[in-house]
């Protein structure tokens, strides 16, 4: 099968293959389905390995063709749409990307009505590109409104409903609106409790909680939540980045209560950790390394210790110059 991947495969064999598959297309024609689910799935492969710059010209050309095919209300032009979306994104496009997810929300709203599921992913869509944008009041008043008809249609444990839950609780928690972010987040731990989620589900919304309080100042508050997350993830993932997330917010959680020399590996643990993994880290998460970097320069500071606080000041110096902050404002995923 020509697009199948697998285990030690050559990454570089589905780009040859698929563009294999396009160099036959001649004896089709342009618009048709298979020359299309070519296009499509050589797009999302270029994509899926950050090589945006590929992928969004496909893109491009490929919702030129489907449009014309297939019209511009059909699933697959709109499911091009919203990648196209994705690529905008990824080049800072903010204002192509929300131009293109309104387009596809009024499409749905004629199309399926204001209250489909569709057209509710399709305004959630629109407030993850004004959140990009910097627009934070008009994405949190859209997933406000989301949320609203969800819980009403849907339920208020639906899956969709806690979805959107997460990403209001992570733009309110960037936005600087912790008491908001913190309710949403104690609110999806309580259900993720209760249905019984899987532990790694759960050690992520105690993780992102903990985050939150030791931000409010209430350290010893968000501990509990940080030792349980910690020991989740230690067990099942102990060199993922998302591990080296939850040391480092332990560790600031401990020095905020003063007890440096137990906050101290915790934080130097998460710090390295995410340096040695920048680049399977995406790029909406350095904030973090900055984030951890910060709090390790901070630790030292206060202890005394101006040295230590020196090489990581150099550290995190160095980090901005390889990696210069995103001014935009665009929330980090949530984790």
């Amino acid at each position: 099968m020509l697009t199948r991947f697998h285990k030690g495969a050559d990454k570089r064999r589905p780009f040859s293959c698929f563009s294999f598959s396009l160099y036959l297309s001649p004896c089709l024609l342009p618009e048709h389905p298979d020359t299309l689910d070519t296009m499509s799935r050589l797009a999302n492969a270029y994509s899926g390995l950050g090589r945006t710059s590929e992928s969004r010209p496909l893109r491009d050309q490929l919702l030129a063709l489907q449009k014309k095919a297939l019209g511009p209300e059909n699933p697959s032009t709109l499911q091009t749409m919203t990648n196209l979306v994705q690529s905008y994104l990824q080049q800072k496009r903010y204002s192509d990307a929300v131009a293109t997810a309104t387009e596809i929300w009024e499409i749905r709203k004629r199309v399926s009505g204001p209250e489909h599921a569709d057209t509710l992913t399709a305004m959630g869509v629109v407030a993850t590109a004004y959140a990009a944008h910097g627009r934070h009041s008009e994405a949190s008043a859209l997933w406000d409104k989301v949320l609203e008809v969800q819980k009403r249609v849907l339920r208020a444990e639906h899956v969709s409903t806690l979805s959107t839950m997460g990403s209001l609780a992570a733009l309110q928690e960037r936005s600087g609106d912790l008491k908001v972010a913190e309710a949403l987040l104690r609110t999806l731990l309580a259900v993720s409790e209760k249905k019984k989620s899987d532990e790694f589900t759960q050690s992520s919304y105690r993780t992102r909680l903990g985050r939150v309080l030791v931000k409010e100042g209430k350290f010893a508050d968000a501990e509990p939540f940080l030792r349980s997350a910690l020991a989740v993830r230690e067990k099942q993932a102990p060199d993922f980045w998302m591990t080296s997330v939850t040391r480092y917010v332990l560790g600031w959680s401990l020095a905020g209560q003063e007890k440096k020399a137990e906050a101290e590996p915790l934080l130097v643990a998460g710090a390295e950790g995410l340096l040695k993994e920048i680049a399977a880290l995406p790029e909406l998460e350095h904030e973090r390394v900055r984030e951890a970097l910060g709090q390790l320069i901070l630790l030292y500071t206060n202890w005394g210790k101006p040295e230590q606080a020196a090489a990581w000041q150099k550290k995190l110096d160095e980090f901005n110059t390889t990696h210069a902050p995103d001014s935009s404002g665009q929330p980090p995923n949530p984790r």
